[in-house]
């Protein structure tokens, strides 16, 4: 199952993955996170048949043919580049251009530009020096040992199934990865989205409210799902969509779980609300990634509620189950964010979505704006911290946000409760 959705998702990727990039001289210096990082912030242009591409003035970015043909023309010499794929080379037009060369697109060219300054970036400034490897992630990390066999018993035997292999995890649904797909095919368009997506009229319904939310405010109003989706922009749209149709995995038969699953939820769009508006205003991370990072950060614990629905609940105690998430929550959610391809900033924001005191680079990232809404979520409640603990948290010092009040809430997201309650009303399905 795993290698089938890997599949799905590396054949359709629309921008290079990060070991295609890996293999070019400019980015070998970079670690995974920050390839990562790089190509989720690479502005991709699709460029039209005859379209003669030109000596760019700016230097904020380097451009590279991902995908396409091209006819390369110089006093000397001329040849055809035909790249079907990152894998095939991702040959830098900017370095052609400088050999005052001619470059005319004889297909549709997918053109991204990633940005010099994270090109730049040393290594030693990666998250790859604090986060754990993949393999690590999965089980490796982890002590049972302090745990009574009687209460550990649900996370011994989960952890039984990941070592052998045996661990069903849920999988994206079906609407959400039609999108994925139709949104990272280079011939798609908005229209392309909108026949796929209007199928679900509740869904769309929530993009278009989203797209009306004050995470695009300044915006004149905008009433139908193709307006929605020409205005937020087809990779906004497919975490949009990812995150909305995650609600349906959020189901269960079992009166003793429909409790747990709906508290869940509930804090999920609550800390994705918040994280989606933190970002808006950081003005650095997409507010559509942050809003489905918030809603996934907890996706582990979904998977431990779905193992006990299968098992025989009886055998399970609330203590059992309350065991397991406790210590099994963050390698599970890592695990499945990873076989689900979403990145591997939404995979580093799950594991350490609880670990308020990790260390991190400087800059923002989306495990800051999950910490961070969490605490706003947490606030008033048996599980808040105090306000001396708040101030030392490395995210709330990064963002640069105080504390004010009884409840030792954060001020900025206070202040935008109304934002906050809109976009968690749009993913209320």
């Amino acid at each position: 199952m795993f290698a089938s959705v890997r599949r799905l998702f590396a054949a359709s990727k629309l921008k290079p993955s990060v070991s295609d990039v890996r293999k070019h001289k400019d980015f070998s210096h970079l670690s995974d996170v920050q390839l990562a990082k790089l190509v989720r912030l690479a502005k991709l242009r699709k460029l039209a048949v005859g379209e003669v591409i030109t000596m760019s003035t700016a230097g904020d970015a380097r451009r590279y043919l991902f995908k396409g043909k091209v006819r390369v023309r110089s006093a000397k010499h001329e040849f055809i580049l035909d790249i079907q794929g990152a894998s095939e080379g991702l040959p830098s037009l900017d370095e052609l251009l400088a050999e005052s060369v001619r470059i005319e697109c004889l297909t549709p060219a997918f053109v991204p530009a990633m940005p010099t300054a994270l090109i730049g970036v040393s290594h030693e400034v990666g998250l790859d020096d604090w986060v754990e490897t993949p393999d690590e992630l999965a089980v490796d990390d982890l002590s049972l040992d302090l745990v009574s066999e009687l209460q550990g018993s649900l996370a011994r035997e989960i952890m039984r199934d990941v070592k052998e292999e045996r661990l069903n995890l849920p999988t994206m649904p079906e609407l959400g990865l039609a999108v994925r797909r139709k949104a990272m095919d280079p011939n798609s368009s908005a229209i392309d989205l909108t026949r796929i997506i209007q199928v679900d009229v509740t869904i769309a319904a929530k993009v278009i409210q989203i797209a009306n939310s004050p995470v695009y405010a300044g915006y004149e109003s905008t009433k139908t799902l193709n307006e929605a989706i020409a205005r937020m922009g087809m990779m906004a749209v497919q975490d949009v969509v990812t995150a909305l149709t995650i609600k349906q995995l959020f189901v269960t038969k079992q009166p003793r779980l429909r409790r747990r699953m709906r508290n869940l939820w509930e804090h999920s769009t609550r800390v994705a609300a918040g994280a989606s508006v933190l970002a808006r205003h950081a003005g650095t991370v997409d507010p559509e990634q942050a809003l489905l990072a918030g809603l996934v950060h907890d996706i582990g614990e979904l998977a431990i509620i779905q193992y006990a629905n299968q098992s025989n609940l009886s055998s399970i105690s609330d203590a059992d189950l309350d065991v397991a998430v406790k210590h099994l929550k963050g390698p599970l959610g890592a695990m499945l964010l990873r076989h689900w391809g979403l990145g591997e900033e939404f995979v580093v924001a799950a594991r350490f979505a609880d670990e308020f005191d990790k260390q991190t680079p400087n800059e923002i990232l989306l495990l800051d704006l999950v910490q961070v809404s969490q605490l706003h979520a947490q606030a008033g409640t048996s599980m808040a911290l105090s306000l001396q603990d708040i101030t030392q948290i490395p995210a709330i010092k990064k963002l640069g946000l105080a504390t004010e009040g009884p409840e030792k809430s954060i001020s900025l997201l206070r202040e935008a409760r109304a934002e906050i309650e809109t976009v968690r009303l749009a993913l209320a399905l």
